[in-house]
C-alpha cells in the first residue's frame, strides 16, 4: 500500500502526480499522494486526497486514522472526532484513533473528555510519550494535579530531557504554591527547550510575585521576541515596567532562585 521511502517526498509527489494525471482514477496513487501531502504539511491537500478515497471505500481504515489528524491540522476538530469514531469502528486496537480523538477534544478546551481519550489510548499503548505528555497537560489543567504529575514525571523518566514535560512540571508546582521547584523545572524547560515562549511567562509572573520585576522583564520581553503577535505579553511588559519605576522589595527571594 504504502509506495514511497521516508526521506522520498519530492521525488514521490511528483510520480504520483504524473500517475493521477495519466489515470485520475489511480486509487493507490490518490492514497499514497495523500500520505506524502501529509508529510509536507500540505493538509488541505492531503485532506482532499484522503476524501477521494473514502468515497471510493478503499483503505478505510487507514484513511479515517489519517484524514481524523489531518483535520485537526486544519482545525476541523469535530470532524476529526467524527473520523476517529469511524476509525475505531474499524479498528479498536489502534491507540492513535483514541489519541487523535483526544487530541481535537484538547484543542476544543474539553480537557476532561480528552483526558478520558487519552486514557483509552494509553491502555492500549502504555508509556507512550505523547499520550503522557498531552493527558498530563489535560490532568493539570483541570486541576487534577497528582494525576498530571505522575503522567509527567513518566514522561521524564523515558526522557530526562524532554522541555515540554519540565513546563508541566512547572505548571503543576506554581499552581500548588510550590513556588521555588516551579522556577526549577521552568530553568530546565527553558534549558532543553529555549523556544519553549510560555516558560518565560509563567517564570516571569513569579519573579513579578516576589518583587524581582527586572529579571521578570527579561523573561517577557523574551517571549515577546519569541512571538511578536502574542497579545498577552505587552501588557505583562508594561506591568513590569511599571513596578520597576515604582520601587518595592527586590532580590527577597533570590538566594533560593540561585540555588
Amino acid at each position: 500500500m504504502l509506495l514511497l521511502q521516508e526521506d522520498d517526498n519530492a521525488g514521490a509527489l511528483q510520480d504520483f502526480n504524473r500517475a493521477i494525471k495519466a489515470d485520475p482514477s489511480l486509487q493507490v496513487a490518490r492514497f499514497n499522494r495523500g500520505l506524502v501531502y501529509m508529510r509536507l504539511g500540505n493538509f488541505a491537500e492531503a485532506g482532499e486526497d484522503f476524501d477521494y478515497s473514502a468515497r471510493e471505500g478503499i483503505y478505510l481504515k487507514e484513511v479515517f486514522n489519517l484524514r481524523s489528524l489531518v483535520r485537526i491540522n486544519l482545525g476541523q476538530y469535530e470532524e476529526a472526532i467524527k473520523d476517529s469514531e469511524r476509525a475505531i469502528q474499524l479498528d479498536a486496537s489502534n491507540y492513535q484513533n483514541y489519541f487523535h480523538w483526544g487530541l481535537a477534544l484538547y484543542y476544543q478546551g474539553r480537557y476532561r473528555e480528552s483526558a478520558r481519550y487519552l486514557s483509552e489510548a494509553a491502555q492500549r499503548q502504555p508509556g507512550q510519550p505523547d499520550i503522557l505528555l498531552l493527558r498530563g497537560s489535560a490532568f493539570s489543567l483541570i486541576g487534577e494535579y497528582s494525576k498530571g504529575q505522575e503522567d509527567i514525571e513518566a514522561l521524564l523518566k523515558l526522557n530526562p530531557e524532554h522541555g515540554q514535560a519540565y513546563f508541566w512540571l512547572g505548571y503543576i508546582r506554581q499552581e500548588t504554591g510550590n513556588l521555588p521547584t516551579a522556577i526549577e523545572a521552568y530553568n530546565s524547560c527553558i534549558h532543553f527547550d529555549p523556544y519553549f515562549k510560555a516558560a518565560y511567562i509563567n517564570r516571569g509572573k513569579i519573579l513579578m510575585e516576589n518583587d524581582l520585576a527586572d529579571e521578570a522583564l527579561s523573561d517577557f520581553r523574551t517571549a515577546q521576541q519569541l512571538d511578536p503577535d502574542w497579545e498577552i505579553v505587552p501588557p505583562l511588559i508594561q506591568e513590569a515596567q511599571n513596578k520597576l519605576g515604582g520601587g518595592g522589595m527586590f532580590g527577597v527571594f533570590r538566594k533560593w532562585l540561585k540555588t
